[in-house]
């Protein structure tokens, strides 16, 4: 029994040790290589200088917050296993290396099933160790010094002190991938190895020697297009990397942005990631970059031109813009248009002097113009002052005045009274839809609004007068963005008491016994229709 229980408190630890490492590979460096013809593979569509390789000094630092779930099934389980405060500090730039401290903080638990099935949650467990990256394609190739402890807290029982030292290998095999990034970009990224040697305690019930090696399997990528986040680090222009096959054992997806800003990794979205650990396993990951003390070497872009476009539109009308601008250093850039009505639109990056076009549609007006303005952005989050300002007064014509309503001028009132049907219509000089408001009692003021018709399309509606009275019945238009027309001119309609008699005693029965007034509704119904 005490040699089944250190065995799952072992193997506890080495997942969490493992989750770790898992974490840092999958926001590594991709390695290139032809699935088939065992060649290099690298198919570039473009020649954008999207993503250039960046270049790390002593004291960037970038903290993430990561999320993992997954495991082996049947055997082991990671259930919400969080590193907060996950901190990769340059402390020493070498010839091939960075040299980079790294922290975490670690919450969650792990279940493992060997027979008997044990949970255990995490307490006051930290994770340290030196990483070292390769500086012409930043991926993670060792990791020393690595310590991890903390307290483990089983379903049933105190909670055992642990302690982790040793160090990891990452072995990629073949070249990794090389910078420039550039959207259209396709590679295969190649199976990865990740050696283990380590050795663990668990409080006085386990000390023992590990030395395991991991796998994660090979899929191919694409640099997709460039993506605009909000993450908690702030916003970031970012190119999103995406899984274009799937695994060979999931049908699952593989994200990462990387964003020249950060120079980093900005946010990755794993879903069914497969590795091999003594069988196959598949883990999910979320990660986002919570702050960095990066910044990029770059000049600030020139100021745009002045955007050009109709100085007057329609409201609900397509508009649309130009602007360019040029970057000192000749990076590419976008242009972020600012429509005045709280509004931004990013174009997409385009070469430093390209021109610009946009579309936007107002869908409110105001008494004064709207004022267009624009500023550039590069790659690096570096951004220009705004541009000379365009005014645009965007218009709106009320619907004409709908046509007197159409339909009975007298008829059944009160209790039994009956439902009549009325239609209309108007035009709007814009074109746009139009509802119409009904005034069923001669107040001016709207009863009932329709569902939005076309321009020029008859409307209905229908109205039962449930007191005995003569009615001056109106309505009035209202376009898709609420400008009213005029009241039509009215239609006098006369509702005299119902035939069958209403007395007080009816009344009262109803207020004793609403459920009579629906029964009375039916035989109302049976009789119209007889009529």
């Amino acid at each position: 029994m005490g040699e089944n229980k250190s065995m799952k408190n072992k193997i506890i630890v080495v997942s969490i040790f493992l989750a770790l490492l898992i974490t840092t590979v999958s926001t590594s460096g991709l390695k290139i290589q032809n699935n088939y013809q065992n060649e290099n593979l690298n198919v570039n569509m473009n020649d954008d200088d999207d993503a250039d390789l960046p270049i790390w000094n002593v004291g960037d630092s970038w903290t993430y917050e990561c999320v993992i779930n997954g495991g082996l099934e049947g055997f082991i389980n990671l259930n919400n296993l969080k590193f907060s405060n996950m901190e990769f500090t340059v402390n020493e730039v070498q010839n091939d290396f960075y040299k980079m401290d790294m922290s975490a903080d670690i919450s969650g638990s792990v279940t493992v099933d060997i027979g008997v099935k044990i949970s255990g949650s995490l307490r006051s467990t930290t994770i340290e160790g030196d990483v070292y990256v390769n500086k012409s394609s930043l991926s993670v190739e060792k990791v020393e010094n690595l310590v991890m402890s903390g307290y483990i807290k089983p379903g049933i029982g105190p909670q055992i002190g642990f302690d982790v030292n040793g160090f990891a290998t990452i072995t990629y095999g073949k070249t990794l991938l090389e910078f420039p990034i550039n959207r259209g970009d396709v590679w295969l990224v190649e199976d990865i190895s990740v050696n283990v040697n380590a050795s663990v305690e668990v409080g006085s019930l386990l000390s023992e020697q590990l030395d395991i090696t991991i796998f994660i399997q090979e899929h191919s990528m694409k640099c997709e297009k460039w993506d605009n986040l909000d993450v908690e680090a702030g916003n970031f222009d970012a190119l999103k990397l995406i899984q274009t096959d799937p695994y060979r054992l999931t049908e699952e997806t593989h994200n990462v942005w990387f964003s020249p800003a950060a120079g980093n990794i900005v946010k990755v979205k794993s879903r069914g990631v497969p590795f091999s650990w003594g069988g196959w396993g598949y883990y999910d990951l979320d990660m986002e970059l919570v702050s960095t003390t990066y910044e990029a070497t770059s000049n600030i872009p020139n100021v745009p031109d002045k955007p050009s476009g109709p100085e007057v539109l329609d409201v609900g009308t397509k508009g649309t813009f130009e602007s360019s601008a040029t970057d000192p250093d000749g990076d590419i850039l976008k242009l972020i248009f600012d429509w005045g009505d709280g509004e931004k639109t990013h174009s997409d990056f385009v070469q430093s002097g390209e021109q610009v076009t946009v579309n936007y549609t107002w869908t409110k007006t105001q008494d004064d113009p709207f004022i267009v303005k624009v500023k550039a952005r590069d790659k690096y989050g570096k951004e220009s002052s705004w541009s000379e300002e365009l005014a645009v007064s965007v218009v709106n014509d009320a619907p004409e005045k709908p046509s007197t309503p159409d339909g009975p001028t007298a008829g059944r009132g009160g209790f039994f009274g009956k439902t009549y049907t009325y239609t209309t219509s108007t035009t709007d000089l814009n074109s746009h839809k139009i509802r119409y408001g009904w005034d069923w009692d001669g107040d001016k003021v709207v009863d009932q609004w329709t569902k939005l018709y076309e321009s020029g399309e008859t409307a209905s509606a229908s109205h039962k007068w449930t007191t005995k009275g003569t009615y001056d019945i109106r309505v009035k238009a209202k376009d898709e963005y609420n400008l009213e027309s005029e009241w039509s001119d009215p239609l006098s309609v006369s509702m005299p008491k119902s035939k069958v008699s209403e007395s007080s005693i009816l009344q009262r029965l109803i207020e004793i016994f609403p459920n009579l007034e629906l029964i009375f509704e039916r035989i109302v119904n049976i009789i119209q229709d007889l009529e």
